[in-house]
């Protein structure tokens, strides 16, 4: 039985308690701030940090999935960049998480086409000099997503609900 596995202890508890919980957190903490009008350079840096930290989560599952079935499937761990993209590809928005979080933990990717760290922020000076004084403001952008973490969040949700290994199956 996955209860007495922990937390960690399969794909399956590891998406109830830790990824879904954390996308739950994203999503509370945006309505929050939206909802108190919170929109400070901390807020969103806040925000970006909540943001990050469930599409890690969201993107760590195929992986859980991998461990957990790779005896039953024949598969060794040489081939989990293989079963791994295969299982991404089978799913578009997994792929899309994937990207997000890979440039978000590698900071500079090999391939220069795929999408780096600071790709994922907008942080912008503008200075204005006039008669009355200088001004100065910073702003931030980031990439949050809401549709993509909403897309991978429905797709797990929906797994969560009615989990069936051929879904994540290459």
């Amino acid at each position: 039985m996955d209860v007495f596995k922990g937390l960690l202890g399969s794909h399956k508890c590891y998406l109830a308690h830790v990824a879904l919980d954390n996308c739950l957190d994203y999503f509370n903490l945006l309505e929050a701030q939206k909802k108190e009008g919170r929109d400070k350079i901390t807020d969103r840096y806040i925000r970006l940090r909540y943001f990050l930290n469930a599409i890690e989560s969201l993107n760590n599952i195929p992986e859980y999935f991998f461990h957990e079935h790779k005896g039953s499937q024949g598969w060794n761990d040489a081939q989990l960049r293989n079963v791994l993209g295969q299982i991404r590809s089978k799913h578009a928005v997994l792929k899309d998480i994937e990207q997000i979080a890979n440039a978000y933990k590698h900071c500079v990717r090999r391939n220069s086409d795929d999408m780096h760290a600071g790709d994922m922020q907008s942080p912008l000076l503008e200075i204005s000099i006039g008669s009355h004084g200088v001004k100065v403001k910073y702003m931030f952008e980031s990439i949050e997503d809401e549709e993509i973490m909403g897309e991978a969040f429905r797709f797990w949700h929906g797994y969560h609900q009615s989990p069936d290994k051929s879904v994540l199956l290459p």
